[in-house]
């Protein structure tokens, strides 16, 4: 981050001020962020990452408390993403953006997670699953110790 205004504005003037930005996350997609996406997150089947612990086979009192996880972890994540603006806004000027205005204008979402291990769940044509990106080594075994079903 650039904090003195003075360089900011020489790169400004020299048309470097263009910012190209994705969101890229280390687990599958907050429900919370999902939100500011206008990504559904259906809590009937889709366990909350915040809070609840719950599969994606749940009862119905499972769901009702999936769904009250979900509320909570929303009101303290807006409660971090207006502290996040705030700060920038500091050092940034009042004309920062708010930080879920940024979430929503991302065009690439990176997840760092298996989608063939993640919920299923409605998903967007910009999210790309990179799970296993940062793997050195591969792991390579026979056929036959692997699943045995």
């Amino acid at each position: 981050m650039i904090l003195d205004a003075r360089v900011a504005d020489t790169l400004a003037k020299g048309g470097h001020d263009v910012v190209s930005f994705e969101l890229i996350f280390s687990q599958p997609i907050p429900e919370h962020t999902a939100s500011v996406l206008g990504l559904p997150y259906p809590t009937s089947y889709v366990p909350g990452l915040t809070l609840s612990g719950y599969s994606d086979k749940m009862s119905i009192s499972e769901r009702f408390f999936n769904l009250f996880f979900q509320m909570a972890g929303y009101y303290l994540s807006f409660e971090v993403y207006d502290s996040l603006t705030l700060i920038m806004r500091k050092h940034f000027g009042s004309n920062y953006p708010d930080i879920r205005q940024i979430i929503k204008n991302s065009p690439l979402i990176l997840v760092n997670a298996d989608e063939f291990v993640d919920f299923p769940r409605p998903l967007f044509s910009n999210i790309i699953y990179i799970g296993g990106i940062g793997m050195n080594e591969k792991n390579e075994q026979e056929k036959s110790n692997q699943l045995d079903v």
